[in-house]
């Protein structure tokens, strides 16, 4: 390869040769080898290099590497040039001295603008400098600053040469161009030009104008340009329904430079009382945490920078919730008629239901004026109960209910009076002396509806006592002869545990009826909550549909605020429990169930333990939940067995809200023993 330099520069030459056996590599000058001492000559494995530290004239000449073996010889040559030295003293008007181009020194007695390079990179210079007819290239980019320029802007720049420069190069950031930069370049007339006609985002950065001349030096110049792009929306707010006193929230999201700022109205007005935006780089979300009648409109986000402004907007409609007219039904005499009205928005949206069945006896229902009217005539002490009325929309579902009692006719009160004692909601019968004993004779099993380490559960019917008429639905857990002696105390102890809660119980626990523990294998009898447990409900609103799901009815869809209001229930549960000195140590969503409010309520106390009865550190061991164990436990240490235990589970059941439909999965793929390691 040919070479061109600067007297007093370096230069290297290379060759690679391939043979058997391996050639030897000869460096001749001139066809004459070469006697200059500071050349020095290295060889590796068929490859040979040649350094010229410094080049001096008498080093000009083709330089021809041989290779030779006892098969053959061959070679190749390059050329080098040496050119005269050039001066680089800033305070001298010329470039060049008298002296035959020799080197000027500074006052420090050293040679200015020497590189160790075989191409000299010059730097820009004054205008001065740069138009001086001194056989360097030059370039200037045209202009030097640029002004703010939006998408689709024509952009030109002018790279201003001299005489002296031979080629341009123009280049972005250190690379190429895009194939939209179109060059025209004309030494003649000393100028190139840069053209793009319609540019984009990715079109800012630095811009670097190169001139080179016959000898290889180059002068640089750049300019940095910024394309100022608008605002676009690339995530719109979505329309959304909601009922009265839910939350809601907008969000959008925009793209643009400089980074818009956003702005929210409210028909195209301000904001309603209460509302908050909160947002990050590029993003805003609009949140209304209760929604009122007066909030239905429409929402409008603005994206705005020095360029332009975008916007869009969604629409919230508000539900009422329904209502029940009369909204404290008095107690009704049997026989009288009981009549209930349901107002909402679309009366052919809503449905009635007693005690969360929609099916009622004897009800005859209709359609007045916009209104969805219940009447029972006729009335019996069955009719007794929870009347609610559901709304369905956009928004989901909601319940409005009441609480209705049928009164037995005057003449039954004193018969009742001297038979029996005045009878607790839900069929509860002091029997016994503790007041909780049921006989087995009243139940009614109807079908299984669950299945634990130590019984079994069923939907049951709890009939009246002294064979009156009206049966109340129940859940039931009956002990299984194949769990053993163990599973029977276990149930024992379980039923002797809710006892403790009284009969006013707790809202978030499940309600505890009765039992039977006299002439038959024992039975826990507890309220009966058709919607299931927590872990199917998540699942189905998730649109999985499964096994795990044994609840009835429609299962709505979940939002932020309902997944907090079920740790918040679940916590006041917990707390409850904390209060009777009691540890749950299965606290799993499969554990939890809901009524027909969605009112989450804890249950399955087989694995409780109380330490104000049994004493700290006397839990038994046993068969445990692995997956939903405190530490203590996992590794065998239950004397510290205490309250917190629980409060350690609740993190993996809050995680449980997130990904439902897929936490079994997650869990299966570990066995106990690895759970039990990684914990």
């Amino acid at each position: 390869m040919t070479q061109s330099v600067a007297e007093g520069s370096p230069v290297n030459f290379s060759c690679r040769a391939s043979g058997v056996p391996t050639p030897t590599l000869v460096w001749v000058l001139n066809n004459d080898g070469y006697r200059h001492c500071d050349i020095s000559q290295t060889e590796h494995d068929g490859e040979s290099l040649l350094v010229i530290p410094i080049v001096t004239k008498a080093m000009n000449g083709t330089y021809k590497c041989e290779a030779r073996n006892k098969a053959n010889t061959t070679s190749s040559t390059a050329t080098l040039r040496v050119y005269g030295k050039f001066n680089y003293n800033d305070n001298d008007d010329s470039d060049f001295d008298d002296n035959d181009g020799e080197r000027k020194e500074d006052d420090n007695g050293e040679q200015d603008g020497h590189e160790d390079k075989a191409v000299v990179i010059w730097e820009s210079r004054t205008d001065k400098e740069k138009n001086r007819s001194d056989g360097k290239a030059s370039a200037q980019v045209v202009p030097d600053s640029f002004p703010t320029l939006a998408i689709g802007d024509i952009l030109t720049l002018t790279c201003q040469v001299n005489e002296d420069t031979v080629n341009v190069t123009w280049k972005k950031d250190g690379d190429s161009l895009s194939e939209r930069a179109k060059i025209y370049t004309q030494l003649n007339k000393k100028k190139s030009e840069l053209n793009i006609t319609k540019v984009l985002e990715e079109d800012s950065g630095k811009y670097y104008c190169e001139g080179r001349n016959e000898l290889g030096f180059v002068d640089r110049h750049f300019v940095e340009i910024t394309v100022k792009v608008s605002p676009q929306m690339k995530t719109h707010p979505i329309d959304q329904s909601a009922f009265e006193g839910y939350p809601v929230n907008f969000s959008c999201l925009a793209s643009g430079y400089p980074t818009p700022t956003f702005f929210w109205d409210f028909n195209n007005g301000d904001l309603p009382a209460g509302s908050s935006q909160t947002g990050q780089e590029g993003e805003s979300t609009l949140e209304l945490p209760r929604v009122t009648k007066e909030m239905k409109g429409n929402y409008s986000c603005t994206a705005k920078n020095i360029i332009n402004t975008a916007s869009s907007s969604a629409t919230l409609d508000v539900y009422e919730l329904p209502k029940i007219i009369p909204k404290q039904p008095a107690p009704i005499i049997e026989g009288g008629t009981l009549q209930l009205t349901c107002l909402f928005q679309n009366s052919e949206a809503t449905i009635w239901k007693k005690n969360g069945v929609e099916k009622i006896q004897r009800a005859k229902l209709d359609t007045k004026d916009g209104k969805k009217v219940i009447t029972i005539s006729d009335v019996e002490i069955d009719d007794s109960g929870q009347y609610s009325c559901e709304a369905s929309s956009d928004a989901g579902s909601r319940s409005t209910d009441v609480m209705v009692k049928i009164m037995a006719a005057l003449h039954q009160v004193s018969a009742m009076q001297n038979t029996e004692q005045d009878e607790v909601e839900m069929g509860q019968l002091i029997a016994s002396a503790d007041g909780w004993e049921i006989a087995v004779d009243r139940l009614n099993f109807r079908e299984p509806i669950g299945r634990g380490a130590f019984g079994s559960v069923w939907r049951a019917l709890l009939g009246r006592s002294h064979g009156r008429r009206g049966n109340c639905t129940v859940a039931a857990k009956c002990y299984l002869p194949i769990s053993g002696e163990e599973g029977r105390k276990a149930l024992l102890r379980e039923i002797e545990l809710l006892k403790l809660f009284g009969r006013m119980g707790h809202e978030n626990v499940v309600k505890f009826i009765g039992c039977v523990t006299v002439g038959a294998q024992p039975i826990l009898i507890m309220e009966y909550l058709w919607r299931g447990d927590l872990l199917g409900y998540l699942r189905k609103s998730r649109g999985v549909f499964d096994h795990y799901h044994r609840g009835v009815g429609r299962v709505d869809h979940l939002t932020t605020y309902d997944m907090v209001l079920f740790a918040k229930q679940i916590a006041n549960g917990m707390t409850f429990l904390a209060s009777r000195g009691i540890i749950h140590r299965d606290l799993a969503a499969r554990n939890i169930l809901l009524d027909e409010h969605r009112v989450c309520k804890l249950t399955d106390f087989g694995l409780s333990y109380q330490d104000f009865k049994y004493g700290t550190g006397n839990a038994k061991r046993g068969c445990i939940p692995v997956k939903w164990s405190a530490p203590e436990i996992l590794i065998g240490h239950v004397e510290r067995l205490s309250t917190k235990s629980d409060v350690y589970v609740l993190q993996p059941l809050l995680y449980t809200f997130e990904v439902s439909t897929c936490l079994r999965c997650l869990l299966n793929e570990l066995n106990n023993q690895c759970f039990i390691d990684q914990s």
